[in-house]
This record gives C-alpha cells, structure tokens and sequence, in this order.
C-alpha cells in the first residue's frame, strides 16, 4: 500500500495536502484496488516500476519512510493544519514519538555570545533531561547545538536534525561528521522523496516541521529578517510556545529575538526557563551539570578538595585570587589552563574576576 501513495506523492501535482485528501478520500469510499481508484477517479496510469524505484531507493539509503497514517508518526506533529504526508527518517524513528521536543534555531552568522548561550543554556538540558532537541544542520546556531551531542557518548536527551532534503544534498559538507552522530544518537528527518533537487523552497517548508515537532521553539540570536522568525511565527499558529534569548540593542544577531520578546515571547535566560516552560517544574540543573566538573576543576589546579571551595566554584563566587593563593600552581600554568578551558566551553572568567562553570 506504501508504495501507491509514495508514487502519487512523487507526480509534481500531487503535495502532500492533496495526497492526504484522496487519501482519505480512497479510505471513505472502501475501495481497496488503488489501480482502479487512480483510473477512474484521477485519471491517472500507475506506474509499478516508478512505485518500486522509490522504494528500492530509500531501502538502500537505511531511510525508513514514516506515512500519516503510521502509528509512529510523531503526535505533535500532526496536530498542525499542513503536516507532511511522509517522513523520511535516517537513525531511530522511535525518537520521533517523544512529545517531549524542544526545537531550538537561531542565525548562521553565530556570534560569540551565542555560542556561549548555546552551552550555558542548553547543555544541561541535554545532560539531564529526556528531551529531543530538534534543529537543523546549517553552519551557525543549528550547528552548535548539535555538537553538544558529541562532547559526551551518554547524554539524557536525543538530537534530532530536520533537513530541506534527502542526505544527497540537504547536509552542508562541513556537517557530515556531525550528521554521522546524529543519526548515531536519535534521527535526522525530511519531507521530500530521495533524489528531490534541492530548492530555496524546500528550507521554507522545512521550518514548518521543526516548529511542528515542539512544544516549544527557543530562539537564539536572529537578525530583523531570519528564517528563525519564520519558525518561531509558525510555532505561534500553532499554539506552540516560543521562547527567545535576549540580546544587545547594538547587535544585528539580535534584533529578531528582541523583537521576539518585545511581542510576548518567553525569556528564555537558563535551563531552568526552558525546563519550567515544558513541564512546570523547576530543576537543580547547576548541581547535575558542575559537580564532576568542579571536582575535576578542583584536581587540574591543584586547589584543595573542602566544600567551601566546592560550593564558592558551584555559585560561581570563587575568584581569581583565591586560585591564586590556593593552587599550588605557577601563576603562567594557572593563566594557560584558564584560558584553554574557557575556549573549551568549560568555564567563564567574568569581569570581576570571578570564576564560573559552564559544564
């Protein structure tokens, strides 16, 4: 039956919203000949050869194709009024049917401030929470929130990457690698059929997906025209929350999240914001993402081990010239480690000199 409806799917007239229609049209009916329906109610000549090719395709690929009618298709998603007829999914399609999705979008012209916002922000989500993280594959903010799927081989949530098309053409080169852990990881999913030239349009219809996904859409960083507004717009028609990261009134990168909070969106400034939004309850997310940290902190600088220390670096309040006194370190070693670490991501030297874990 899945072969039918993927080669009328596959006729350049026949979108998804048209193929969903006689779909249901064929089911109210009873018919059960797909040929006949095609002749006599569409005027149209089945191809078996074209229907086959399509499969044969996807089976090479390892792309499990995901109908409306599935029961795996994801719930969310077809809560909205122009859901895809089909999904082409690479990985688990299983990660699919967690309702629990956070779709997170944001510039590709990513600032400092927002890769720092990324790892601040989301890292602990993902390191204690059950969620899908959903996004796409573009250089910028999508990029960075899924390399915080490699840092670590165990982590609570499962990524999810939305394309414009099929693996052929709708992964940026510079993101193979980070395709391969994805797909390792959760799924990466898309509309059209394999071989689809890839078009402008097809990243228009994409974002329509990645808000579906959610209950809730996180913007950071988008300037005054961006793609992420067109999520975030779509997420509100939908009756899905959005949340936005606030930004510099002299940064281009955020004038469309500013904007965002100007018009009633969410705040989005920590994990715990994020958190609250999905579920209503608030989570210690400091003490699960810093504790191995701080101790392994603790270790590199040769302080010492005491829960003074311990809860000064969780507060973020120890500071530099208490590292100072207390390592047993050359003060040049203590500058290079501190500066390796914060271009890790690790940690955060603020202006007053105080010293504040990241992860």
């Amino acid at each position: 039956m899945l072969k039918y409806w993927l080669w009328l799917f596959s006729l350049m007239e026949y979108g998804s919203k048209r193929v969903i229609n006689t779909y249901q049209k064929f089911k109210k009916l009873g018919i059960t000949d797909f040929k006949s329906f095609v002749a006599d109610q569409l005027q149209l000549k089945y191809e078996e050869l074209s229907a086959e090719n399509i499969m044969r395709k996807c089976s090479h690929a390892g792309v499990e194709i995901i109908p409306f009618w599935d029961d795996r298709y994801p719930k969310l998603l077809k809560k909205i009024p122009d859901y895809p007829a089909f999904l082409f999914v690479k990985g688990n399609p299983a990660a699919l049917k967690n309702e629990f999705s956070i779709s997170v979008v944001g510039t590709r012209s990513m600032t400092n401030y927002g890769r720092s916002v990324v790892k601040e922000v989301l890292y602990p989500i993902i390191k204690g929470c059950e969620f899908n993280i959903v996004s796409g594959l573009a250089y910028g903010i999508d990029s960075e929130v899924h390399k915080l799927f490699q840092y670590e081989k165990v982590l609570s949530a499962i990524p999810v990457a939305v394309l414009p098309g099929g693996p052929e053409d709708g992964i940026p080169s510079y993101n193979r690698s980070l395709y391969d852990t994805i797909i390792n990881k959760g799924c990466a999913v898309w509309e059209f059929l394999p071989g689809t030239p890839l078009c402008k349009k097809m990243f228009a219809v994409r974002n329509r997906i990645t808000a579906g996904l959610s209950k809730l859409t996180v913007v950071i960083e988008a300037p005054e025209k961006s793609g992420s507004l067109i999520t975030a717009d779509l997420a509100i028609q939908y009756n899905r929350d959005v949340g936005s990261v606030p930004g510099s009134i002299y940064n281009r990168s955020s004038f469309g999240t500013n904007f965002l909070i100007k018009n009633g969106a969410y705040v989005i400034t920590c994990a715990n914001d994020i958190r609250v939004l999905i579920d209503g309850v608030e989570f210690d997310y400091d003490f699960v993402m810093n504790r191995e940290s701080i101790k392994n902190f603790m270790s590199a600088f040769k302080i010492p081990d005491n829960p003074e220390n311990y809860e000064l670096l969780k507060s973020g309040q120890f500071i530099l010239e208490d590292l100072f006194k207390q390592s047993n370190l050359e003060s040049s070693l203590i500058r290079r480690f501190l500066t390796k670490f914060e271009l890790e991501g690790i940690l955060r030297l603020e202006r007053s000199s105080k010293i504040k874990i990241l992860k």
